[in-house]
């Protein structure tokens, strides 16, 4: 048996109609209901993707992995996926700056958003943690509902680059199954 924790206490008031209206407060019944949850069958993903983070090398800050955890859990993208980008991309962060690409366009933020996205993620400040993750994971998650290969698509539609980037993007995700 799962062990369980009380997490938080909920009044649940319910209307009868075939009993009689109470007389006075005393004879009102309140039902009283603990909220029970399941203890966390593996660790947290907090402390997954600071070891994702760690096995490639990187020592996000709290900042990084908490903009990860939110946008991972807003757009239903795997955390995990979403730091290898990061890690792909910028190292997390440790390497981020705005990038001219060869096409005129420009890359910003921790996973680097290109100027033809942001109207895609005019609501984000890709140049916070929380705005480029939120937006990465936006992204991921539109590109996602179209394409098996949306890790890839991700960095771009052009066969070899994306075959390319599904190498790196693998090989950042594989580093935490050698531990």
């Amino acid at each position: 048996m799962t062990p369980v924790i009380i997490t938080s206490v909920v009044l649940v008031l319910t209307y009868r109609p075939d009993f009689k209206k109470p007389e006075t407060q005393s004879e009102t019944l309140i039902q009283i209901e603990p909220v029970i949850q399941s203890e966390p069958e593996s660790k947290d993903q907090s402390q997954e993707v600071r070891d994702l983070a760690k096995s490639n090398g990187f020592k996000p800050s709290q900042r990084i992995v908490d903009a990860i955890l939110k946008a991972s859990e807003t757009y239903q993208i795997d955390a995990l996926e979403l730091t290898a980008i990061g890690i792909v991309e910028t190292g997390l962060g440790k390497y981020a700056r705005t990038r001219k690409n060869s096409n005129g366009t420009h890359d910003r933020g921790v996973f680097q958003i290109n100027t033809v996205n942001y109207p895609k993620c005019v609501e984000y400040n890709l140049d916070s943690p929380e705005g480029s993750s939120l937006c990465a994971a936006k992204l991921l998650s539109q590109i996602k509902t179209k394409r098996a290969d949306y890790l890839g698509v991700y960095h771009s539609k052009t066969p070899s680059k994306k075959a390319k980037y599904m190498q790196k993007i693998t090989k950042v995700l594989a580093m935490n199954d050698d531990k």
